[in-house]
């Protein structure tokens, strides 16, 4: 091989390298500006509770609504739908009175 030739193999070798860098460069600049957007999910497990032997109680949401649920190994059970109650925090409007909180008479 002569020095001609050795230079142009060198020559193609390197216009090669550059090509595939180049090539490179544009595939990793054009992933950065695909922007994947993920769908919002509409359930969601907000807290778990374990309660042992393979039971919970969990509190999910769906969309803007959230529910107690009870589980073991065999079932699933609605407990108390939490959008619909109030809150034994907040005083309930229009309400005249002490608020008393409790399981009430005994």
């Amino acid at each position: 091989m002569s020095v001609v030739d050795a230079g142009r193999a060198i020559s193609t070798e390197t216009r090669w390298l550059r090509a595939v860098s180049q090539l490179f460069v544009t595939v990793c600049n054009a992933v950065r500006k695909v922007k994947v957007r993920r769908r919002e999910r509409s359930l969601r497990l907000c807290e778990t509770l374990p309660l042992g032997e393979r039971r919970f109680v969990m509190v999910v949401q769906f969309e803007q609504r959230r529910f107690l649920i009870g589980t073991t190994n065999q079932s699933i059970s609605l407990l108390e739908r939490l959008d619909e109650r109030v809150h034994p925090l907040r005083k309930p409007k229009n309400l005249d009175g002490p608020i008393l909180y409790g399981k009430g008479p005994h």
